[in-house]
Order: C-alpha cells, then sequence, then structure tokens
C-alpha cells in the first residue's frame, strides 16, 4: 500500500493511491480547472505532473508489480475486519483480539512488502546537500518470503554508491533496489518526455545510475523508461532491471533501439505468458474471493481486477505500448490523448485554491469543496443500484484502505482510541459533498470512522467503507 508521492524541489505535486487507482494533483499542478481537461498546455509542469501521475496509473493496471500490494492489502483486511468484529459503531479495538499466528503473518507480509518496494533513498541523503552520486557496485542476497501462502526466494539487490556532496566531500552509502525506485525511475523519465527539469536525484534516477553502471552511456529517457517497463513485467524487478539493462545492451545497435527491446521481449515473452501470468490470474481470482459478500467493495475489486487482466494481455502483444506514446508527447499529443481514450482512470482528484466566492462553499468551513473529484468513468455494474458507479465503489474502496492504514502498525493494529489524527484525515475531506461533512468536519478531519452509523440508508463513502470491512453491508 506505498503512496507515490511525486516532489520537486520539496514541493509536493501529486500522489497516486496504486489500490484504488486514485490520481491526485496538488494545487501548485492544476492541470484540470472546473470541468476541462487541458491537454493543450502540454509543455507545462501542471502536464508533465499529470502524465507522471498517470503513468503510476498505467503501471498499475498493466504490469504485475502492483498485484502484490494489493493482495497484502486484502489479507490485511481480512484481520483488520476481525479487530471490528465486536464492534457497533466501526471502532477497532485492536490486535489485542488476533492469534498470535495471525499476528506473525501481519508482519511476515509487511517484511515481505518492505523489501519488495525496496529504499527511498540512502541513509545519508537526508544529512547532507548531495550534488551527485555513482553506483561502485551491486550485491545480491537471498531472502525465503511468504506469499500466497508458500515460501519464495526473493533475490535482493544492494547498490553500493559514492554519494558526491557540493563541498566535494564523497560518502560511502548503500540502496536497496525495488520496485519503488523502479516505478518512480519510469514515471520520472515519461516525465521528461513532456518537459525536461532538474531532478531529485531519488529515487527519480536510481534506474538511470544502474543503466549508466551497467555500461549504457548517456541513455535517454526512452530507453531508461523501456528497460523500467520490461522490469515490472517480471516476478522479481530488481534482478530483471539489470538483466534487462544486459539484454538490450547486447542487440542495441544506435540510440532508442526499439528493435533491440523486442529482441529482449521475444526471449521474456515466455516466462511472462507462461509462468508469470498463470500466477497472476490464481492472485486475481484470490483478490475476489477475499472481497466477496462486502458491499460494495466487492464490485470495485472486480473492476480493479478486470482492468488489470485486460491491460496485462495487451502487453503480451505490445509491451511498450505506452513508452512509444510517450516519445511523441513532446511534440504532439494527439496519441496521449488516444491513449487517455483507451486506458482512463476513473477518476482524478484536483486541489484548487480556495474560492470565497463559489456558491456552494459558502458558511462552511475553508475546505469544504474546495478542490474537485473529474469523474472519467460513471459505469455501472450489472444487477445492483446504477447510483454505485465505478467512481463511486473505488471512493469507497480508497476510504475502506484509509480506515485501514490509519490503524496499522508492525505486526498488527492499533486500537481507534490511539490513532494520531494527522493520520486518520478521509481522503475526500476536501471533495465531499455529503451532509455529515458539513455538520461535523471535525470527526471528518481526525476520526472518520465516527461517521458510520448501521444500515444508514445515505451514508457518504467512508461510512461504507466502515460498514464493508465489517463485512455487515449489501447491495
Amino acid at each position: 500500500m506505498l503512496r507515490d508521492r511525486f516532489r520537486q524541489d520539496e514541493v509536493l505535486l501529486g500522489w497516486y493511491s496504486p489500490e484504488c487507482f486514485s490520481i491526485n494533483l496538488s494545487q501548485d499542478s492544476i492541470f484540470f480547472q472546473r470541468g476541462v481537461k487541458n491537454f493543450e498546455a502540454h509543455r507545462t509542469q501542471a502536464f508533465a505532473t499529470f502524465i507522471h501521475e498517470y503513468w503510476h496509473f498505467l503501471i498499475n493496471v498493466s504490469t504485475t508489480s502492483r498485484v502484490r500490494d494489493i493482495g497484502i492489502a486484502a489479507n490485511q483486511l481480512i484481520r483488520f475486519s476481525k479487530t471490528l468484529q465486536n464492534s457497533w459503531n466501526g471502532l477497532s479495538e485492536g490486535d489485542t483480539i488476533l492469534t498470535d499466528l495471525e499476528k506473525q503473518k501481519t508482519l511476515e507480509e509487511q517484511q515481505a512488502s518492505r523489501l519488495f518496494h525496496g529504499g527511498k533513498e540512502p541513509s545519508n541523503y537526508s544529512n547532507v546537500d548531495i550534488r551527485d552520486y555513482q553506483i561502485t557496485s551491486v550485491t545480491l542476497s537471498e531472502v525465503e518470503l511468504p506469499h500466497d501462502g508458500l515460501q519464495e526466494v526473493w533475490q535482493s539487490r544492494t547498490l553500493q554508491m559514492d554519494l558526491i556532496c557540493k563541498s566535494g566531500l564523497i560518502l560511502r552509502d548503500s540502496f536497496d533496489l525495488g520496485t519503488f525506485a523502479i516505478e518512480e525511475s519510469l514515471a520520472y523519465e515519461v516525465e521528461q518526455m513532456v518537459i525536461e527539469s532538474e531532478p531529485t536525484l531519488f529515487p527519480y534516477t536510481v534506474a538511470r545510475k544502474v543503466a549508466e553502471h551497467l555500461g549504457l552511456r548517456n541513455p535517454t529517457s526512452y530507453e531508461v523508461a523501456s528497460i523500467c517497463t520490461l522490469a515490472l513485467l517480471s516476478g522479481q524487478p530488481q534482478s530483471d532491471l539489470l538483466n534487462i539493462t544486459k539484454g538490450y545492451l547486447q542487440f542495441r545497435s544506435r540510440v532508442d533501439d526499439e528493435s533491440a527491446f523486442l529482441r529482449v521481449w521475444e526471449d521474456f515473452k515466455p516466462i511472462f505468458k507462461n509462468q508469470i501470468m498463470p500466477v497472476l490470474r490464481d492472485s486475481l481470482s484470490k483478490l475476489r474471493e477475499a472481497y466477496r459478500g462486502r458491499g460494495v467493495l466487492q464490485y470495485a475489486i472486480e473492476y480493479v481486477t478486470q482492468k488489470v487482466e485486460v491491460c496485462t494481455h495487451r502487453r503480451l502483444e505490445d509491451p511498450l505500448f505506452d513508452v512509444n506514446v510517450a516519445r511523441k508527447m513532446k511534440d504532439d499529443v494527439k496519441d496521449a490523448q488516444d491513449l487517455w481514450d483507451q486506458l482512463t482512470p476513473p477518476y482524478v482528484i484536483q486541489e484548487l485554491p480556495f474560492d470565497p466566492e463559489r456558491p456552494e462553499v459558502q458558511g462552511f468551513d475553508e475546505n469544504f469543496m474546495k478542490d474537485e473529484a473529474f469523474v472519467f468513468d460513471n459505469s455501472s455494474f450489472d444487477g445492483i443500484d446504477p447510483r454505485y458507479s465505478v467512481a463511486f465503489v473505488l471512493f469507497v474502496l480508497n476510504c475502506q484502505q484509509s480506515f485501514m492504514r490509519a490503524h496499522i502498525i508492525d505486526g498488527g493494529f492499533r486500537a481507534s482510541s490511539t490513532v494520531v489524527p494527522a493520520n486518520a484525515r478521509c481522503p475526500y475531506f476536501a471533495v465531499c459533498p455529503h451532509k455529515k461533512r458539513q455538520q461535523i468536519p471535525q470527526w471528518c478531519a481526525e476520526s472518520p470512522w465516527m461517521q458510520h452509523v448501521r444500515n444508514e440508508k445515505e451514508a457518504c463513502w467512508y461510512g461504507g467503507a466502515v460498514a464493508a470491512s465489517m463485512g455487515i453491508v449489501t447491495v
């Protein structure tokens, strides 16, 4: 459940929540004005930030790396629900009700997730003023990790590096390579194809530095993005980032050699098709089963799993379909618009400056409906109330993940009474128009599960998420 936050010069520009396909753009990156997406402003930082976060969505739905995260979240939901089983009002009593085995499984999954994601930055990075860095060597270690009830061997990759300070001092450090750095490197390199900017070194330049260390001199953004994309289709992205780079170097005859990448893919495609895809299908099936009977959440997961199945199959036929679009975006956004039309995120949250003149905010706090949710998929599901659209059920899923995330500690869950208010805010605090948001905003900001009422007909998104977490709702 790692959230990808995009910063530049310490300014938060956007973020993405992978478990519910939620793209958020800050008010420092206003790409969506009231009701309009502005593709024509394609040489602006706002467009580049939007593309960065949109690429996280594409990674989410068309590679295998994020399915593991969603599966871990499903396992955690089952245990978190147990902490709510004696509650009538949605308050968790914490992990005292969990068995030692359940706590151990939770801890193992959390440790596996951290290893899979890898590091965000070296230990010395925040302590000194770093100008640049160079990778000096890559070390391998093998760790057994629990996955879907089995033990798998995880090939960990640690980057040994020299951090070059602005003072000239060189510090020796290390960095654990994982999906976080690979995904952020990919999104950043795609963004660079739109508008060039000075990077925050970690984690956005890690894949580029790995490629340079292995002998790919002055790699282009297209080359780094392609290497990252293919690596994220594997079961061990941190290992295959190196293997794919070496394979590309073997076949490469010119800069941006797409045919060399296709030769690398032809070697890897049988493994993806015959080994990784069956595991993916099994994982998606287990996800559906974990959410069955949890109200609108089961429909949210049905949407998520179907989207992943369709898009990963597209990779089989054209593994770099999106990167080939990205390389043209600097001069022409037509293909980017076509890609958007084919793979549209269900919604985007755009932060906006407070506008006291808007009539709907009169008389309320300055955050009431300050921001806007731009919904692009309002389709409904067969057999249930049409009010429960795709966007609606994903709003509920996001709230459910936020509800659980606020309670997570190492190896279990804290009681609701001990949750830090700063970690509890409803993700739609500045978007929601519900009457409860108007009446008791403090609850929505600090303990939104308090808004849950059993059998409420017109529950807010968060109230529905609490009910679904408790397993007491049908639709």
